[in-house]
């Protein structure tokens, strides 16, 4: 499976404020790009607390006849809330990816594969199901499990010239994400944010 990162940070590194809206980081133009990336991936992961704190619909909305991504979270509870956008909007499969211990949520419109507890195990939860392409737009701790993991191809890095500067708040794994195996391979501006593509060896 060819995986990538998409990440949109502040100048200072963070992925959020504090305050209880998503904070936004990208450009117009920089999400017009993202939408485009989503449509060429078989599918879109992120975790329960980015669905339940940012409510994203993982849609694909550049193009009316681009193709839509699956879209998969992962979670340990299946505590989901149904009313969310990633459940109610949009015709792609939706797909609730948690641990073969748990209970599965039959109440939730999508369907449940369960899976082992480790990185490797959900990818190769996920090849079985198809998935040849798979861009994770999670937050921290779902970025840092899959980079830590050694499982990650492609970073897609947006800075935003907006500062946050509060230690409170979660910040993209810098430390995690930047190793010898890392190589920046392009870059552009995209609006005000400035993107570079990393390539994993």
């Amino acid at each position: 499976m060819h995986i990538i990162i998409s990440a949109a940070i502040s100048i200072d590194g963070y992925l959020d404020d504090a305050s209880d809206e998503r904070l936004m980081l990208s450009s117009p133009e920089d999400f017009k790009a993202v939408h485009e990336l989503r449509s060429s991936c078989d599918a879109v992961l992120i975790g329960a607390e980015t669905l339940r704190r940012d409510n994203p619909s993982l849609t694909a909305r550049h193009n009316p006849e681009a193709k839509q991504p699956k879209k998969i979270v992962l979670t340990r509870s299946g505590d989901l809330p149904a009313d969310s956008r990633f459940f109610t909007e949009g015709n792609a499969e939706k797909i609730i990816l948690m641990p073969d211990i748990a209970l599965a949520p039959d109440h939730l419109p999508a369907q449940t594969v369960q899976c082992g507890v480790k990185i490797d195990d959900i990818v190769k939860n996920l090849e079985d199901i198809g998935i040849k392409r798979l861009m994770i737009e999670g937050g921290a701790q779902i970025q840092r499990l899959f980079i830590q993991s050694g499982q990650i191809n492609e970073l897609r890095l947006s800075i935003s010239p907006r500062i946050v500067a509060d230690d409170t708040c979660p910040r993209f794994p810098i430390k995690d994400a930047f190793t010898a195996r890392c190589a920046p391979v392009k870059q552009e501006m995209l609006g005000d944010n400035y993107v570079t593509w990393y390539r994993y060896d």
